[in-house]
């Protein structure tokens, strides 16, 4: 039994193409695509693990049993002696040879298949929230560089890029990100026209607004002077971040007290890069390796044959306990969570495989067709990994 793993070249394709399928979800309309995948994956992810444990036994079970079969049904043995071996005697240290060797096929495939589903899953979510850093820099950037570059008749432009560069440079990205980023994001665009900043719609999104606000009012002050023109251009673009008013005056005066006390100090432009690094947590998978062994080791014990010794083993777990519950409130997190866990795995010419899970969801109450959803986006996951350009 081969468990095949998506090869670490290919985790960018299949991360890219499961953020399309989560994007068809449209589980928050308008919220950062990458931002709704790290969630989804994030609340998902107790169903990706059961899933990859349950996974992993029926591997390691199946893998065992045929390494079983290997050991007794010997051709090079004979019919007899394999008779023998299975039903009359077999030497305790024989016998403690190969339950080692079976030992270790359970063990390893268990572990491969676990592994591979967790860490995938999880190298997703942590793409995820890299990318919705980046797009909200981006977006950021789009916001700052309109402002310093538009309406600029007798102001000093120069002056306002000087500040604009200085915020740039206390962006936490690399410096080839941030030349994407001004690839991207460096035309000068009206007001009317700039992207969405969806972080501030999020947690923590009040305290980017206040940053962001910070940025351009010290912009302003630099372009502008003490030009009213400045002030009233300023409260249009406030207005983007949801101050409007009186709220948008007291705003303006915090930031004119903050200005006069730190206008020299890169304090202030740092929180903003704090501020946006606020993506879910990507916590370190758990794989139980004493679990991993009490299976390993009932699997390679277990021996129909040899009825003497009597031993009967059943080594085939139940899986997603959980999993009716959840699909009964957010089928989404169950689709989205098992077809990328699925997308870790080549499954295609497994079929006893498929049935086991098939027989998994249905006993959760997921009836066939939705499987057959689940098992194709996750085989399309991984075909178009295969061809996904990462330059």
């Amino acid at each position: 039994m081969v468990v095949d793993i998506i090869p670490a070249e290919q985790t960018e394709g299949s991360i890219s193409t499961s953020r399309t399928f989560q994007e068809m979800l449209k589980i928050q309309h308008g919220d950062n695509a990458y931002r709704v995948l790290a969630a989804t994956l994030d609340f998902s992810m107790p169903i990706i693990d059961n899933l990859s444990e349950s996974l992993g036994n029926y591997l390691a079970a199946c893998a065992v049993k045929s390494k079983y079969d290997q050991q007794f049904f010997n051709p090079k043995y004979g019919k007899f002696k394999n008779f023998l071996t299975r039903n009359i005697y077999l030497d305790p240290m024989k016998k403690t040879e190969l339950e080692q060797e079976r030992f270790l096929v359970g063990k390893g495939v268990s572990l491969a298949t676990e592994a591979a589903v967790k860490f995938g899953v999880r190298g997703i979510q942590k793409w995820a929230n890299h990318c919705d850093t980046i797009k909200t820099f981006g977006e950021i950037y789009a916001l700052l560089n309109s402002f310093a570059n538009t309406d600029t008749d007798g102001a000093n432009v120069r002056g306002a890029k000087v500040e604009l560069k200085k915020i740039r440079s206390s962006f936490a990205v690399s410096e080839s990100q941030m030349n994407s980023i001004m690839k991207k994001y460096g035309n000068v665009l009206e007001i009317d026209e700039l992207p969405e900043i969806s972080a501030i719609r999020g947690e923590g999104g009040e305290d980017l607004s206040m940053n962001i606000a910070y940025m351009l009012y010290s912009i302003c002050c630099q372009k502008f002077g003490d030009d009213e023109r400045g002030l009233r251009q300023l409260m249009d673009y406030y207005s983007l971040l949801g101050f409007q008013g009186n709220m948008a005056k007291e705003v303006l005066r915090e930031n004119s007290e903050s200005y006069n006390i730190i206008a020299s100090d890169q304090v202030k432009y740092l929180k903003i890069s704090r501020s946006i690094m606020t993506g879910v947590a990507v916590k370190l998978p758990e794989i139980n390796i004493d679990r991993l062994n009490a299976q390993a080791n009932a699997m390679a014990k277990y021996d129909p044959y040899s009825v003497r010794r009597n031993k009967t083993q059943h080594v085939i777990g139940g899986g997603g306990t959980t999993l009716a519950g959840i699909f009964g409130k957010r089928p989404d997190l169950v689709i989205q969570g098992a077809s990328t866990a699925l997308s870790q795995l080549q499954l295609e010419n497994n079929d006893n495989a498929v049935e086991f899970l098939e027989k998994q969801f249905k006993a959760n109450g997921i009836d066939n067709n939705v499987f057959g959803m689940i098992f194709k986006q996750g085989k399309e996951i991984a075909q178009k990994s295969r061809t996904f350009d990462v330059t």
